[in-house]
């Protein structure tokens, strides 16, 4: 078959004309054309013809041109494809490989058959037949390999492959953790199905029960002022009545106010009480649960002073309510109600040139921070009998710092031991006991409180003697440390309120009670200035007994058994403003606020003691007993900041029965000298440097 060539239309200024190309021969050489730069794409041009105009150019395109051939089709363009200009020859030129596109092996056939278009990867194979026909694309299966497919089987198609594997663990784990749950949900239910107190007594019926059905016939007591949830529970164990609130301590004004009072039930008739709320002290050891740290003697050193010789019955222990706002309590003490109590754990360590063993021998009794006010002293063990009248009156936390230099501390265990099992119950319930000695004055032994607690006191044998002996302090002329006393008795408190006093100052009785029920009354002050709460002070003769009333005091004042505090000796220190008149005013129920003063001329020497809290400043510990004015300091202090001292009617202290005199001592006033040239010429000008000064404020 005859091919015809394929012409151009000419330009009018050329008459060339084309000649036929032969299919079969090679195209004639020409000079390598760079085509032009396009995206993703190629240009052909394969010329075969002598002269030919180069098509116009298209975007992302390439023109094709057939010549020599009977018939002639231009590809039609595509974007992003390429068009193939096949001329008459056998092969074309194997266009560059480049990026994601494929080869074209074009053929020289007569006919050009349409390149299908493959975006980014396909293989073109155009066959070379005299017929134009669509390029068939073999199967992908094909072209790989024969391990290619083993992978590719092994990944999808078989049931044993790992993308099924995969899905078949995924199945696995969210079954699993469903089972996890639900056996987790399984075990909280049993473990609160455990851990809910049951009883056998209790009736089937349910376990909340009216009040009225707390009044029973064969035991004859009336109903207490229960929460109205009560839960009736009989023949409990001991171990199980406790309180749960305050771990099953008694503590003292923790009774709410009740109608009829309250009914205490002997301790062998304790399973017949129906009480859910009832305190007794753990029995066994004196082990805090949760700590493990000791703070409480066992129960069998407890039960031997009676301190659980009779249980109360008491209500579970109920929120107080807010103070009123025009309260001294809510005006002055606002944080009251978020005190916190601290832990009554033995803590030893140093005060300056002292070692200092807080809580040695704790108090049988532990107390809230808010329910109660410590009474803050110090002594040797020479002055510790004074405790007994004292922890009578007082009926609340005592805390005492004792001296124990050298071989005074084994003196001062005997003595404390012995007045805590022998002497008075009162010791033991209310007491704890600080010791500390001087770093040259080290004991040889410190037993541990654990040891000293399982200790046992044969109260048969001669009690040891703390009266009439000379003690190694005296022996070697050392000083009294007065204020590192005051503040270490001080500042292991347990309560919010303290009473720093001295030991043998006797309070009148019934105090605490009475003390924080005036503080819910209207504030008597219009200022929001700091204050304390004065006690009046008297002494009475050898052989008067104290008075516990303001109106026996007034009866022995009439008489002239009893003086105003140290009159012989200091007026000036405890001139109390307004003492007449409180001495002859008459008696009112409950405790008020009788006069408030200031410690400013005449009364510029007074040294005032009185209830405070921690935030009061502390005695300056550079002074010591020997030197007196110990308390001058610290009165300094409260003078610059303008304290108020608001002084307590129906309250005073009495000291031990006996008159003091003023006695010459050379030794003493040659250490007065010293102290006072101290104050004058380096502590004072040091205070009023850190404080500041006040128009009549001296020490």
């Amino acid at each position: 078959m005859t091919l015809k060539p394929l012409t151009h239309p000419k330009p009018e200024a050329t008459k060339s004309t084309s000649k036929p190309v032969d299919l079969e021969s090679k195209p004639p050489s020409r000079p390598p054309v760079k085509p032009p730069s396009r995206p993703r794409s190629h240009q052909v041009d394969l010329e075969a013809t002598k002269s030919t105009s180069k098509p116009p150019s298209r975007p992302r395109s390439h023109q094709v041109d057939l010549e020599a051939i009977k018939s002639t089709s231009k590809p039609p363009s595509r974007p992003r494809s390429h068009q193939v200009d096949l001329g008459a020859t056998k092969s074309t030129p194997k266009p560059p490989s480049r990026p994601q596109s494929h080869q074209v092996d074009p053929k020289a056939t007569k006919s050009t058959s349409k390149a299908p278009n493959r975006l980014r990867s396909r293989q073109v194979d155009l066959e070379a037949t005299k017929s134009t026909s669509k390029t068939s694309i073999r199967p992908l299966e094909t072209t790989m390999s024969p391990v290619l497919r083993q992978v590719r089987v092994w990944l999808c198609k078989s049931k044993h492959g790992l993308f099924w594997t995969m899905a078949s663990a995924r199945v696995l784990v969210v079954r699993g953790s469903l089972l996890l749950n639900a056996v987790l949900v399984l075990y909280l239910c049993l473990a609160w199905l455990a851990t809910t107190p049951t009883h056998p007594n209790l009736p089937a019926e349910g376990v909340s029960l009216q009040l009225s059905s707390l009044q029973d016939a064969d035991q004859g007591s009336s109903p207490l002022d229960l929460p109205p949830l009560a839960v009736l529970v009989n023949n409990f164990d001991e171990a199980e009545v406790r309180d749960i609130s305050l771990g099953g301590r008694r503590t003292l004004g923790q009774l709410p106010e009740q109608v009829g009072g309250v009914e205490q039930v002997p301790k062998a008739s304790i399973e017949q009480v129906p009480q859910v709320g009832l305190e007794q002290m753990p029995h066994s050891g004196g082990v805090e649960a949760g700590g493990g740290e000791p703070e409480e003697p066992p129960r069998e050193v407890q039960e031997s002073v009676g301190v659980t010789e009779q249980l109360v019955v008491e209500p579970l222990a109920m929120e107080p309510l807010d103070p009123p706002l025009d309260s001294q309590e809510h005006k002055i003490y606002p944080d009251l109600r978020d005190c916190t109590t601290r832990p009554q754990r033995p803590f030893y360590y140093q005060r300056g040139d002292y070692w200092v063993l807080e809580n040695y021998i704790p108090a049988a009794l532990s107390f809230r921070c808010d329910e109660s006010i410590t009474y803050t002293t110090h002594a040797d063990y020479t002055f510790l009998d004074n405790l007994e009248p004292l922890t009578s009156r007082w009926q609340g936390p005592v805390s005492v710092a004792v001296y124990a230099p050298g071989t005074d501390f084994n003196a001062t265990l005997n003595t404390i031991l012995y007045l805590r099992d022998c002497w008075a119950e009162g010791i033991k319930k209310y007491v704890t006991f600080h010791l500390f000695f001087h770093v040259s004055h080290t004991p040889k032994k410190v037993p541990s409180t654990d040891e000293l607690l399982k200790r046992k006191t044969d109260c048969a044998l001669e009690p040891p003697r703390w009266t009439n002996v000379t003690t190694y302090r005296q022996q070697r002329k050392l000083l009294y440390p007065v204020n590192v006393a005051r503040n270490t008795a001080r500042q292991a408190v347990q309560t919010y309120f303290v009473f720093p006093s001295d030991v043998e100052l006797y309070p009148s009785i019934n105090f605490i009670t009475e003390f924080f029920k005036m503080l819910k009354q209207p504030d008597k002050s219009n200022t929001t200035s700091p204050r304390v709460y004065v006690f009046s002070i008297f002494e009475v003769k050898e052989n008067i007994s104290v008075p516990e009333t303001k109106t026996d005091l007034q009866k022995l004042l009439k008489k002239g058994d009893a003086i105003p505090f140290h009159k012989h000796v200091c007026s000036k220190c405890h001139n109390v403003p307004m003492s007449k008149e409180w001495i002859s005013a008459p008696v009112q129920p409950g405790m008020s606020v009788f006069h408030i003063g200031k410690r400013k001329p005449p009364f510029h020497k007074w040294e005032p003691i009185y209830i405070g809290t921690n935030k009061e400043p502390l005695y300056d510990e550079r002074l010591s007993w020997e030197g007196k004015s110990d308390k001058m300091t610290q009165m300094y202090i409260l003078c610059v900041r303008d304290y108020e001292l608001h002084i307590l009617d129906n309250a005073f202290l009495v000291h031990k029965p006996g008159i003091k005199k003023l006695h010459k001592d050379p030794f003493r006033d040659r250490i007065v000298a010293k102290q006072n040239s101290a104050i004058s010429s380096k502590i004072l000008p040091e205070y009023k440097t850190v404080f500041g000064t006040r128009k009549s404020c001296v020490i």
